[in-house]
């Protein structure tokens, strides 16, 4: 419980007054009762699950906020943060040299979720993980997807320079 407070400490400004659903988790924590400041506060379960799988995640425990996120999203498919929870999927399985899984976490986020604010990140990251696999000229097509499809995007200089190492590697 210690690796939840001192993740909830830091986490619980932004959990705070989006109440809808208590929290419904069957885990052996009772996270809502954990932080009930006062008898009206609930938090919402797939924030809840958000959170600690952001806070396992920040303990290198990755295995369990990937375990985490697959119940989120099988849980709650219609959740406002299900592109978030398929995103992080996608940061997870890339950083454990998944790349094809990345790569299908990533694509769910840009094709069923392409307006969200995760969508252009999640571009990136296919093109990353796409280099990550040596497939250069994919790399390219998803950072050329990037520029085209996200052009206010923040990450948009960033795809442009692995799209270049990318054209690199392949000596054009």
């Amino acid at each position: 419980h210690i690796l939840f407070e001192r993740c909830a400490y830091r986490l619980l400004p932004q959990l705070l007054g989006r109440s809808r659903t208590p929290v419904v988790y069957g885990k052996g924590y009772d996270l809502g009762g954990m932080y009930r400041l006062n008898e009206g506060l609930r938090w919402q379960a797939d924030e809840t699950m958000l959170a600690l799988a952001h806070c396992l995640r920040q303990n290198n425990q990755i295995s369990e906020a990937i375990e985490q996120l697959n119940q989120l999203t099988t849980k709650f498919p219609k959740s406002e943060h299900i592109a978030e929870a398929y995103f992080r999927l996608g940061e997870y399985a890339y950083a454990t040299g998944a790349y094809d899984q990345a790569i299908a976490h990533y694509r769910r986020v840009s094709s069923a979720h392409g307006q969200s604010s995760f969508a252009p990140h999640a571009q990136y990251g296919v093109g990353w993980s796409l280099f990550g696999k040596s497939d250069f000229a994919g790399c390219i097509h998803a950072m050329t997807e990037l520029v085209k499809n996200y052009p206010q995007s923040d990450v948009i200089a960033r795809g442009r320079y692995v799209r270049a190492m990318a054209y690199h590697q392949t000596g054009q």
